[in-house]
């Protein structure tokens, strides 16, 4: 299963793992809600599997091909894994398949916060169009990976700053909706649990994230008060102007 994490601020080869102390793990959820989505498969048998197959046809990537980084079969070798490693986004999603070896994908959350992502055989990854990320071998230095697209590829990658591509302002109002729907869902369903327990007679406590607790009361009866839409949370930076829906 992939692990996640965020960065330290060690600015030491980027080949390392880079974890803090103390660690910050990042869940398969957390990363889900920057629209990067990740799928275990059988790399033994890639050219077979109907998995991927399944996948293929699912989410139309129709082109592939094989890239093997290393320094025996990359021409350009320290040239290319230096731009690999230089901030960027895409136009379009990036999807990578690793069949052997490993390397780390780097994702920047909504805060502007590194995240680690650590790929191994195996691992097959998508990044959505407009999401700043940068990419290493690790220690190993080597990977093989499959490379997919959906219709004929397009490698161009815009470094840093690229904000006014209307991809980047989709992605981050995309994940800026994700957050706020998990948060509106978790709010919901303790809403569910308060009604139960008020109909059964029963005292009812939530307990949040930082600790301590509050009893039900107006108080807290005022944390869940239906908002109506859920855009009406979403103060997003689209076009240069903050813009509410």
């Amino acid at each position: 299963m992939v692990e996640a994490w965020y960065m330290d601020d060690s600015r030491e080869d980027p080949r390392k793992p880079h974890r803090p102390e103390p660690e910050r793990p990042v869940s398969l959820e957390q990363l889900s809600r920057l629209g990067v989505f990740y799928w275990k498969l059988d790399a033994d048998n890639y050219e077979t599997d109907p998995e991927l197959a399944k996948i293929r046809k699912e989410k139309k990537y129709s082109w592939m091909d094989i890239i093997t980084i290393s320094k025996d079969m990359l021409p350009n070798y320290e040239e290319k894994i230096k731009k690999f490693y230089e901030e960027h986004l895409h136009l379009d999603d990036e999807i990578r398949y690793i069949l052997e070896g490993s390397g780390y994908f780097d994702v920047r959350d909504k805060d502007d916060k590194w995240i680690r992502i650590a790929m191994e055989k195996g691992d097959m990854i998508t990044l959505p169009a407009g999401i700043y990320h940068r990419f290493t071998l690790d220690e190993s230095n080597y990977v093989k990976a499959m490379r997919l697209f959906v219709g004929e590829p397009v490698w161009t990658a815009h470094n840093r700053p690229a904000d006014h591509f209307p991809a980047r302002a989709q992605a981050r109002f995309t994940c800026t909706l994700k957050t706020h729907y998990h948060t509106y869902t978790r709010r919901r369903q303790l809403e569910q649990e308060r009604q139960a327990k008020a109909e059964a007679g029963l005292p009812w406590v939530t307990r949040f994230p930082r600790g301590g607790s509050a009893p039900s009361g107006g108080a807290q009866e005022s944390l869940f008060k239906e908002e109506g839409s859920l855009c009406k949370w979403l103060p997003v930076q689209i076009g240069g102007k903050p813009t509410k829906e």
